[in-house]
C-alpha cells in the first residue's frame, strides 16, 4: 500500500517543502485576532533568562526507584516553553522572543541525549544503562528525541533566515544536531524495534509516531537528494509494516488514549506525504484509511468519556480534531467531520491556536489545524455519534439506546498493546454517566512496562468485569483469548457472545465458559449470560463488577448509580469494597475523585456445571 505507492516518489517531490508561512510572512499576522493574541501572551511570560537545568541524578532516579516524573517535568517544560516563544515570535514578528529562543535551542542542543529514562532501555545493540550512552554513535530514536528532533526542525523552518542575523551558527547548529540525533541513525539502523523491519511481530504506536516526526525532518532538513529520497523510502516500509498489522475494520488495540499517536499519527504520515507531493501520493480510497481515522468516532460515549480498555483513561480532552476534519474531508466522510466539530464545540480537542496541551506535541498536524481554521469548524452539521458498530478485528463491539444505554465490550487476547488482563470486561453508561466501569489506567511507572506489570491492580482481571474462577484471575500470554466469536445486529437486538475459557489458565480447572450480551433496544436493558463447565470446584465463582459510584444492594437487586442490576438472590450474595484511586505508586486520575467500587457477587453454592443471568436496566430496581 504505502511502500508501493512511493516507490516513485522522487518524480512526485515538489523542489521544496514550504507547507506553512515563515518568520515575516504576512499570513502569520492574517491569522483570527484571537490566535495571535493567544499565542503571544502565552509567551510573555516565558521570557526569562534562566532556563531550568537538567540533571544526571534526575535522569538517574528512574533506575535507583522507578520515579520518572522529576526528570520529565523540567525535560517537556524547556520544550513546551520553547514552542511557545517561538510560536509568538512568529505571530508577532518583532524580534522580542528571538533572545530566549536561541538560549532555549542552545539548552536542547546540549543535552547529552534526547532520549527520556524510561526510554533508555530500549536499545536492541547495547545493553541497559542509568545514564545515556554519550558513546553511542549514531544514537538510539525513542519517541520524544523523535518529537525533539521535529520541535528543532520546526524553528530552523520558522526562523533560520531570522536567526542568521544573529549568527550563522544557531542555523547550522540545529542542522547538525537533527542529523546526528535524527536522520543518521535513522538511515543507519533497521534493527530499532518500532521501524518493524528486521522482525515479523506486531509493532504500535511508536512506529507511526516517530516515523511522522523524522518524514518532517527529511522533508525539511535534508539537503542530498538521494538521502531524502532513502529517508522517505525507508518511512514508507516502515509505516507500512503498521499498516500492515493494523486490523481491516481501523480498531485501535491500545485503546482511544493512544489512537492520537497510532492511528492519527498515521494519518499524519499520510498527510505529510500527501502535501509534499501536492496530492499525487493519496491513500485516502483505502478502506483501511477510512476505518482507522472513524475508529475514535465509534468508541466515542458521551462528553468527555471514551471505551477506555486498555491503556487509556476514560475521560479524554486531547482529540486530535483538525486531523479527523481534515482526513473525513478527503475520505468523504461527513460524520467525522461533524464528530471533529463536536470535539471542537465541546472543548475536548482545545482551539487550533492552543499548543500548550502537554507532552505530546504532534506538531505539524497542530500546525496544519492553525493554518487551516475556519469559523465553521466548531459548528456540527448533524448527529456524529455512532448508534452501534462492531471491530471484528479486536472483537470489540459498541452500542446504544434511545433510552440513554450505553454498551460496549471486549474479546481479543491478554497480549494486546498496553495490554489489560480482561478478556470479557464489559461497560455500561447510562444518560451519559458512567455507571460499570473499567478503572483505566495509572500514571506510568518503573512496573508499567516491566515483569511486574501484572503486579498493578489496574492491569488484573480481577479489577475487571470478568470472573473468578477456582480463585484464578486471567493471566497474561497470547494464548489467553477469547474464541468463537460472534456479534450480530436484528430487530432492535445487539448481540455479543464469545467462549473464554482458554482467558484462564489450567489451575482454574475450566473445559466451558461462554458469555453471551444481549443488548434490548427497545426494553433499555443489557443482559449478561454465562455458562460454565468445570472440571472440579474448590471455591464459588466470583464476579467483580467495577462500579463508579457506590453499588445500593438489595434483595436481588443492586443500584448503581442510574443503573439497575438485577441477579437471582438465591445464587449470589452481594457485597462491595472501595477501591482507593490514590496509590502512590498507581495513582489514576481521570475519574476527578478518589474512589470506585468493586461489587462483588459470590455464587452461593459450588457447581462444576452452572449458568447464571444478570439483567441491567435504566430504572430503579423493585424492592
Amino acid at each position: 500500500m504505502l511502500n508501493r505507492a512511493a516507490e516513485h516518489i522522487e518524480q512526485m517531490l515538489t523542489s521544496e517543502f514550504t507547507p506553512f508561512p515563515k518568520w515575516g510572512d504576512p499570513a502569520w499576522q492574517q491569522l483570527a485576532s484571537e490566535a495571535r493574541e493567544h499565542l503571544i501572551s502565552q509567551a510573555e511570560p516565558l521570557t526569562d533568562p534562566e532556563w531550568p537545568a537538567i540533571h544526571a541524578t534526575a535522569f538517574l532516579e528512574f533506575h535507583r526507584n522507578g520515579n520518572r516524573s522529576r526528570y520529565e517535568s523540567v525535560y517537556f517544560d524547556r520544550r513546551d516553553r520553547l514552542l511557545q516563544l517561538v510560536l509568538a515570535e512568529c505571530a508577532e514578528g518583532r524580534g522580542r522572543f528571538i533572545d530566549p529562543i536561541i538560549d532555549g535551542l542552545w539548552a536542547v542542543c546540549e543535552e547529552t541525549s534526547w532520549i527520556i529514562p524510561a526510554h533508555n532501555n530500549h536499545h536492541t545493540f547495547k545493553t541497559n544503562h542509568a545514564l545515556p550512552d554519550f558513546t553511542e554513535d549514531p544514537p538510539y530514536i525513542d519517541l520524544f528525541s523523535a518529537e525533539t528532533g521535529s520541535l528543532l526542525t520546526w524553528v530552523y523552518y520558522f526562523l533560520s533566515e531570522r536567526l542568521r542575523e544573529e549568527s550563522d551558527l544557531i542555523p547550522l547548529r540545529l542542522e547538525r544536531e537533527i542529523k546526528c540525533r535524527i536522520l543518521d541513525p535513522y538511515l543507519l539502523y533497521n534493527d530499532m524495534h518500532w521501524l518493524g523491519l528486521d522482525h515479523d511481530n506486531p509493532v504500535n504506536n511508536w512506529n507511526p509516531w516517530i516515523n511522522s516526526n523524522v518524514l518532517t525532518a527529511f522533508l525539511i532538513i535534508e539537503r542530498d537528494p538521494a538521502r531524502r529520497i532513502e529517508g522517505l523510502r525507508k518511512i514508507a516500509r516502515s509505516a507500512q509494516r503498521f499498516l500492515h498489522f493494523y486490523q481491516e475494520d481501523g480498531g485501535c488495540d491500545e485503546g482511544p488514549n493512544y489512537f492520537n499517536v497510532a492511528g492519527a499519527s498515521m494519518l499524519d504520515i499520510l498527510e505529510l506525504f500527501y502535501d509534499a507531493t501536492e496530492g499525487q501520493l493519496s491513500l485516502y480510497n483505502e478502506p483501511l484509511i477510512g476505518n482507522m481515522a472513524d475508529y475514535i468516532r465509534h468508541v466515542h460515549i458521551a462528553g468527555p468519556y471514551f471505551v477506555n480498555f486498555a491503556d487509556a483513561p476514560s475521560r479524554l480532552s486531547n482529540i486530535a480534531a483538525g486531523c479527523l476534519l481534515r482526513t473525513g474531508e478527503k475520505t468523504g466522510n461527513g460524520q467525522l467531520m461533524d464528530f471533529a466539530r463536536e470535539m471542537y464545540r465541546d472543548g475536548l480537542a482545545g482551539k487550533p491556536w492552543h499548543f500548550h496541551t502537554g507532552r505530546i506535541w504532534t506538531l505539524f498536524r497542530r500546525l496544519k489545524a492553525l493554518f487551516t481554521y475556519r469559523e465553521d469548524d466548531f459548528r456540527p452539521a448533524g448527529a456524529a455519534h455512532s448508534e452501534s458498530h462492531y471491530f471484528p478485528g479486536i472483537q470489540v463491539p459498541v452500542a446504544r439506546t434511545e433510552g440513554g444505554l450505553f454498551f460496549a465490550a471486549k474479546g481479543g487476547h491478554n497480549a494486546e498493546s498496553h495490554n489489560h488482563n480482561d478478556v470479557g470486561n464489559y461497560i455500561l453508561y447510562a444518560g451519559g454517566e458512567p455507571c460499570v466501569v473499567d478503572a483505566g489506567v495509572g500514571l506510568y511507572s518503573k512496573k508499567t512496562f516491566s515483569d511486574q506489570r501484572y503486579t498493578i491492580w489496574s492491569m488484573q482481571s480481577g479489577y475487571h468485569n470478568t470472573a473468578v474462577v477456582n480463585g484464578c484471575d486471567q493471566p497474561d500470554g497470547p494464548q489467553h483469548a477469547a474464541h468463537s466469536v460472534s456479534y450480530e445486529e436484528t430487530d432492535g437486538l445487539v448481540r455479543f457472545s464469545l467462549s473464554m475459557e482458554k482467558a484462564y489458565a489450567s489451575e482454574a480447572k475450566l473445559s466451558r465458559y461462554s458469555r453471551r450480551f444481549e443488548l434490548d433496544r427497545n426494553r433499555n436493558t443489557l443482559t449478561l449470560r454465562d455458562s460454565i463447565r468445570m472440571e472440579e470446584c474448590g471455591e464459588p465463582i466470583r464476579l467483580p463488577v467495577m462500579c463508579y459510584a457506590e453499588p445500593v444492594i438489595g434483595e436481588g437487586c443492586v443500584q448503581i448509580n442510574k443503573l439497575s442490576l438485577r441477579f437471582d438472590p438465591a445464587q449470589f450474595t452481594a457485597s462491595c469494597e472501595e477501591i482507593g484511586l490514590d496509590d502512590p505508586e498507581n495513582p489514576i486520575t481521570c475519574w476527578n475523585k478518589n474512589t470506585l467500587y468493586r461489587l462483588m457477587l459470590t455464587r452461593t453454592e459450588k457447581k462444576t456445571a452452572d449458568e447464571w443471568t444478570l439483567t441491567y436496566s435504566i430504572d430503579k430496581p423493585e424492592g
